[in-house]
């Protein structure tokens, strides 16, 4: 029993899967998160044509690198009430991903209660995503113990 400081063998053996299942949901939680964030935006805003007109540049400092330059695009929509509006999105790269003038998706919430965005894979789907691979591996390994150690033979 676990409360008598002595483990059983078959206890002993079901801890470091659980462990790693465990670790394994941490990020699955981060990314259920995310995603209902994501499921959110996309329920509640409006999806309207933009066009990038510029950039915003800025060096940023990514753990002890060298400073690395990072573009944003700054793009301009028409609202549903015909007024023009501009937004900076918060995914920015190394490279422009877009071209001045190009046509960009753009979501945005009419009650003001949201900042627009860009819509794109980054901004919605990369989050939730991210976190969900760096969990898997822990949840298969942990559970592939976990069931080896219930249902495979002892040794």
């Amino acid at each position: 029993m676990l409360g008598s400081g002595n483990m059983s063998q078959n206890e002993a053996r079901i801890l470091p899967p659980v462990i790693l299942i465990i670790i394994g949901l941490v990020p699955w939680y981060y990314a259920s998160q995310a995603w209902m964030e994501s499921i959110s935006l996309v329920d509640n805003t409006i999806a309207v044509q933009g066009i990038v007109v510029d950039y915003e540049s800025s060096y940023e400092t990514a753990s002890r690198t060298s400073p690395a330059l990072f573009h944003y695009p700054i793009v301009e929509f028409i609202d549903r009430n015909g007024s023009t509006q501009r937004l900076t999105s918060g995914v920015g790269a190394g490279k422009r991903l877009y071209d001045i003038g190009e046509s960009v998706r753009v979501r945005y919430d009419p009650g003001d209660r949201r900042q627009p965005v860009v819509d794109s894979f980054l901004r919605l789907w990369a989050k939730p995503a991210l976190f969900a691979f760096a969990g898997l591996p822990f949840v298969l390994l942990g559970g592939f113990r976990f069931f080896r150690a219930i249902f495979g033979r002892s040794d």
